[in-house]
């Protein structure tokens, strides 16, 4: 089973993936990892994160300036080689339940379905493994409050690689923009990733028995967190135990 976790940037998806992780779902091996934002790490694995940024880029765009739906699966084309290989790699592995999570994805997850379908990823097209989709979702006011923080904080911290030669004035320069957005431009952005994945769910082949919703306000509360994390496990055919209960708690 292939378990793929889908949400806006601070959204929650790193928590979910990390609970993924101590479900027994391989989230990765060459994962990103923690900092000062997500001290518990990202949980993002690496290969799928570049393959995703280099997929924006070339399409004219990147996480923060999404581009055009259409312009995303015609440029998908040029990169369906290289995906389908790290989809069949990852396959190859023997491991029975293996994911992965990347914020980019909720633009890209077409192509990516496609590169699953192609590469023989779904249980009807001979690997026997089927693809799950777990969307994680919160409240747009707390997810654009969370991304003016970062930014802010982004941006200091390049001002500071800038002075001691760490980074270039042209990195300076692309964060310098952000950090200068407010709740408009962000709640646009965290629309735009929650519309793409609604159209995504809507027009792909991608049957609503296949994914599940993760309300982060609901996985973070005390009261709910056991059965939100037992539906989890439920769901991608694992059980529910103490350790992945704990990455929760740890967050309170």
């Amino acid at each position: 089973m292939v378990v793929v976790v889908l949400g806006m940037h601070r959204s929650g998806t790193s928590l979910v993936a990390n609970v993924l992780h101590h479900l027994g779902v391989h989230m990765g091996d060459r994962l990103l990892g923690p900092n000062e934002w997500n001290p518990y790490g990202h949980w993002e694995d690496l290969d799928f994160f570049e393959l995703n940024a280099e997929l924006l880029k070339a399409a004219g765009g990147d996480w923060a300036h999404p581009p055009a739906a259409g312009v995303i699966e015609e440029v998908g084309r040029w990169f369906m080689p290289e995906m389908r290989h790290l989809v069949r790699w990852k396959a190859s592995q023997g491991r029975e339940v293996w994911g992965w999570k990347d914020p980019r994805t909720a633009l890209t997850a077409g192509v990516w379905q496609r590169a699953l379908e192609e590469a023989g990823g779904l249980k009807a097209t001979g690997l026997g493994q089927d693809v799950r989709y777990v969307h994680v979702m919160r409240e747009r006011e707390a997810v654009v409050e969370s991304l003016e923080r970062r930014a802010q904080g982004a941006w200091e911290k390049v001002q500071r690689w800038v002075e001691e030669g760490r980074a270039t004035a042209e990195e300076a320069a692309q964060d310098e923009e952000m950090v200068g957005w407010g709740a408009e431009e962000w709640g646009k952005l965290a629309w735009e990733y929650e519309t793409r994945i609604g159209a995504f769910f809507k027009y792909e082949e991608c049957p609503l028995p296949l994914s599940q919703i993760v309300q982060f306000e609901r996985f973070v509360d005390p009261e709910a967190m056991d059965v939100e994390i037992d539906l989890l496990a439920a769901f991608v055919g694992l059980v529910w135990t103490a350790g992945a209960a704990e990455q929760v708690r740890t967050r309170e």
